[in-house]
């Protein structure tokens, strides 16, 4: 009888011994390895020739194949040793495999045998080169049984303790530890074994050499439930709130404020950011990665206070400090904990912020006590140092399955969504449909959970949907969430609850701006009046504070200012129902047309580039004050913003929505006024130039002749110019040549005469292309030439590109 070992390596033994020879190379080896973990499935020859020859060509590689059986057979001197011509499979009567034996005992619940099988990973060392998918089906077979072994293992040492033997418990739960020494239930097992047994030491070195080791392998922090458990083996039970899951996408920020709070030279961290960011479940951990290192921590709950005056009370009491008549509590909680290292946690500080004097006191009188504070807003005291706690981040690419995998709000999305649905699947459509609830929400922690609450009714896909119309889906959260935490609403309204009047009607107002705005522009929507706008910074500034305006990235001359869509509804909300909507909105819209208009001269020339950028960072601005204009019938306003931004719309690629915008705009009744022909006129010059883009080339031609009857009209002879440029590019498109010629002519005559240059270079690429595809090359050069050269002169880089392009088609 043969005998296959392939637990923690590999080899083939005989009656007499381990086999040598042919049948010894490693390479056959693997291919009875193989065969023993495809059990009486077997495997075709076609898989096994994909795992184990992939660099040869499909002849070669059934050649070698066929070679390795025929070496096999013959040194070990069994010719039925393999059975099966299409499919292969290995003589059980003739040779037996540690693996199979154990997926046998497996499979008749013998796990005491199965553990006993399991001597180490399924082909530990075994290594075949340029085999990559031996490698992947190699991986997938070793986490099948490694797995099938821990539960093995954990049945037997559960089943020990129930029969009290904890002896047998605590030597299973090391075998399983041997497995996997970083295995929470392994640790606990085998700490509540040990203290079973009466060796309450060797449980709590036994928690120490789980923190060591998750610190030195995974620069972490050990698993709370273990240190807590410790800490309560050492007498001293932890105070801090019990968590029943784990934190999902916060390492990097439990790492950075855990080393924080532990630098001699800080004594007061406050965590801030919006609600429902996850400030105290961060907050609780980063106390349990502490709590093993310190004395003591203390964790108290002001949510309920209203009173600033009752903050440092609740403190001393939490702390177990008895009050005395005529003594401030701060001197009491500071005489109470003197010589001792301690972590004081105030949780929701926001609410008595006024309190912070007394926070301040008490890091003065008692240096040694460490303060660990989550709050809306930051307590604005010199001890403090700021840890902002922003949303989960969201995926950069939403059809990137496996990014969407590894996303982190994407992740939290599916935990609590299986928790409340075991059965959903998580295939491409749920992974996408989670991807945009979490855009939708901002990726707020909070948020994201009550939405996966939903999946108990709803599929992922539904809730997305419903989503896109409002937030009202994001609510009913677990019973045992704060009331002001049982919808997001309710959240953002408990911040909105804690500001001044003035700070109030701010944050309304900049419920008008969408995608955030510049400092400046804030500024001067949000103010009284026109004449103060620097009115409103102060405001703006306490919304900083507040966490419901976060600072955004910008360039260093245009700082900007942004609401969480979450955050910027509920102003929005506000701000439609208030008695001074028009006003804001119309403000709002005002300064976009002013921006537009300033900018509209540069998005030519050699500032074009920061021009259209700046643009680019309000585009979802500028759509909200077209909008408003069209709604509000000003005509004359929706005209110039349009005219001033067909350009943006047309450089940067949003012709469709840009050829929309200006349809709405030429539909207005008011815009067929005499008295606003001109700007009529810019704005129809854009639809043509936008519609010709793309591919509306008879739609275009209408729009410019009307342009052009308008400019003439008005004797406007560089708008007629432009007009007669635009249409000689038309006649070119339709291949009607000779009017092309005649008109970009008559063009060019006139643009020179009013030293239009940059229309004077339109109508010299028109001739330029005309000539071209006319054949005469030595003409098209010569104009092609002249109208690359004077749009450098006017920096127009585009422009040289586009002549440039024709130039090298000649």
């Amino acid at each position: 009888m043969l005998r296959l070992k392939t637990f923690g390596g590999l080899s083939l033994e005989g009656d007499e011994g381990p086999l040598t020879g042919a049948a010894a190379q490693r390479r056959r080896l693997v291919l009875l390895a193989s065969l023993a973990a495809a059990g009486q499935k077997g495997m075709s020859r076609d898989a096994v020739v994909g795992l184990l020859w992939p660099e040869a060509d499909e002849a070669r590689a059934r050649a070698a194949l066929s070679q390795a059986l025929y070496a096999l057979k013959r040194d070990t001197g069994e010719d039925e040793l393999v059975l099966g011509h299409d499919v292969l499979t290995l003589n059980s009567d003739i040779l037996r495999s540690d693996v199979s034996e154990f997926e046998h005992a497996i499979a008749r619940g013998d796990f005491e045998a199965a553990a006993n099988l399991y001597s180490g990973p399924f082909l530990a060392g075994v290594f075949i080169s340029e085999a990559v998918e031996f490698e992947h089906w190699l991986d997938g077979v070793r986490l099948r049984l490694s797995q099938a072994a821990e539960q093995a293992l954990e049945h037997l040492a559960m089943d020990a303790e129930s029969r009290r033997d904890f002896a047998t418990a605590t030597s299973w739960w090391r075998r399983l530890l041997g497995l996997d020494a970083l295995k929470t239930r392994a640790v606990l097992g085998l700490m509540e074994a040990l203290v079973a047994r009466g060796d309450r030491a060797e449980a709590l070195r036994t928690a120490e050499r789980h923190a060591q080791r998750v610190r030195e392998d995974l620069d972490g922090e050990p698993n709370a439930r273990i240190m807590a458990y410790a800490s309560s083996l050492r007498g001293t039970p932890s105070r801090l709130p019990v968590i029943a899951d784990e934190m999902i996408g916060r390492d990097d920020e439990l790492r950075v404020a855990t080393s924080l709070i532990e630098r001699s030279d800080l004594s007061l961290l406050t965590l801030t950011g919006a609600g429902g960011t996850g400030k105290t479940r961060l907050a609780i951990h980063v106390a349990r990665a502490v709590e093993p290192r310190v004395d003591r921590v203390w964790f108290v709950d002001l949510s309920a206070l209203r009173d600033s005056a009752g903050v440092m009370p609740a403190v001393a009491s939490a702390c177990g400090v008895q009050p005395e008549p005529g003594r401030d509590p701060v001197d009491g909680i500071a005489s109470s904990l003197a010589g001792r290292r301690v972590l004081i946690v105030l949780d929701n500080f926001e609410q008595v912020v006024d309190a912070a004097g007394a926070v301040a006191r008490l890091v003065n009188v008692a240096p040694q006590v460490k303060l660990l504070v989550t709050s809306r807003m930051r307590l604005g005291i010199r001890a403090e140092h700021e840890f902002f706690v922003a949303p989960l981040a969201l995926p950069e690419d939403p059809t990137d399955i496996g990014a969407l995998r590894a996303n982190s709000a994407v992740r939290l999305f599916l935990r609590r969504a299986a928790a409340a649905n075991p059965s959903l699947a998580v295939d491409d459509d749920t992974l996408g449909a989670a991807a945009r609830i979490c855009a939708r929400v901002d990726g707020l922690p909070l948020a994201i959970e009550l939405a996966a609450a939903r999946c108990r009714l709803m599929s992922p896909r539904t809730i997305a949907t419903r989503l896109e119309s409002g937030l009202d889906l994001v609510s009913g959260g677990g019973r045992d969430m704060p009331a002001r935490q049982q919808a997001i609403r309710e959240t953002v309204a408990w911040s909105v609850a804690l500001l001044s009047d003035a700070e109030r009607r701010v944050f309304a107002r900049l419920g008008a701006f969408a995608g955030g705005a510049s400092v400046a522009a804030a500024e001067w929507v949000c103010a009284d009046n026109n004449d103060d706008a620097s009115s409103a910074l102060d405001a703006l500034s306490a919304l900083v504070d507040a966490s419901l305006l976060m600072p955004e990235p910008a360039p260093r001359d245009d700082p900007r200012l942004r609401m969480l869509e979450t955050v910027r509804e509920f102003a929005m909300d506000a701000l439609l129902r208030s008695s001074e909507k028009e006003a804001v909105l119309g403000r709002h819209a005002e300064w976009y047309r002013r921006l537009a208009m300033q900018l509209e001269p540069r998005l030519t020339g050699e500032t074009q580039q920061d021009a259209l950028s700046t643009l680019a960072r309000d585009h979802a601005n500028l759509g909200c004050a077209l909008d408003w204009m069209i709604r509000s019938d000003h005509a004359e306003g929706a005209l110039a913003l349009a005219a001033a931004l067909w350009r943006y719309w047309l450089v940067r690629g949003h012709l469709e929505e840009g050829r929309a915008w200006l349809a709405r705009v030429l539909d207005m009744a008011a815009s067929q006024l005499p008295e606003l022909d001109q700007l009529r006129a810019d704005a129809m010059t854009g639809a043509g130039t936008l519609a010709q883009n793309t591919g509306a080339v008879v739609a275009a031609k209408t729009c410019f002749e009307a342009v052009l009857a308008i400019r003439r009209a008005h004797d406007d002879a560089t708008g007629i110019a432009r007009a007669l440029a635009d249409l000689g590019w038309i006649a070119w498109r339709q291949c009607d040549f000779g009017k092309a010629r005649q008109l970009s002519n008559e063009c060019l005559t006139l643009a020179e005469e009013v030293g239009a240059t940059r229309v004077a270079a339109l109508a010299l690429t028109n001739l330029g292309a005309t000539a071209l595809f006319e054949g005469n090359f030595l003409e098209a050069c010569e104009a092609l030439e002249r109208s690359s050269a004077m749009r450098q002169q006017v920096a127009d880089r585009r422009g040289v590109a586009f002549s440039d392009t024709f130039l090298a088609w000649t």
